[in-house]
């Protein structure tokens, strides 16, 4: 027999938030270890006409917009996965403070704006299938702010601690 019926809910609803999150974003967590893993790729595409001539002639500006846009993604993707990590935190333990709210405000927006850029993107360019996995990830991202709009946006000052 379940003691306090409350806290047996709360845990439950808990689960379900942390069942939404890893379902939602594993798609794209697993996208972006495929961009942390071809980075070093797009560096050296990136500085090789620095050091070959050769090298300088194959690669046109646009080449070097999609590969520095591709560096850009992953590294605010990978912002927008710590503000995710900070705000399910802040949801899961509301006792504990928020690390750097500010911070972690406009990192969940970013990464909000980076997933809905990749699903414009990738149904523009008819890669529909891949715009699919992003698609739960707008609405979970979008749910997990909704859950956290007290925390995330409130205007009182942060408390020294």
């Amino acid at each position: 027999m379940v003691q306090n019926p409350s806290a047996f809910r709360i845990l439950r609803w808990r689960g379900w938030l942390v069942l939404e999150v890893v379902v939602g974003f594993l798609p794209l967590a697993a996208i972006l270890v495929v961009g942390v893993i071809m980075s070093p790729v797009w560096i050296g595409m990136l500085l090789a006409p620095i050091f070959d001539a050769d090298y300088r002639s194959a690669m046109g500006p646009l080449e070097v917009a999609i590969t520095f846009g591709s560096l850009l993604l992953v590294v605010v993707g990978f912002f927008g996965l710590v503000g995710l990590f900070r705000v399910v935190r802040s949801i899961l333990t509301p006792s504990a403070p928020m690390v750097r709210p500010r911070q972690t405000r406009i990192y969940a927006i970013t990464g909000t704006c980076v997933i809905a850029m990749l699903v414009a993107v990738y149904l523009a360019t008819g890669y529909h299938m891949i715009a699919a996995l992003g698609v739960p990830a707008l609405f979970v991202s979008g749910h997990v702010m909704y859950l956290a709009r007290h925390v995330l946006f409130s205007h009182a000052p942060p408390s020294a601690a």
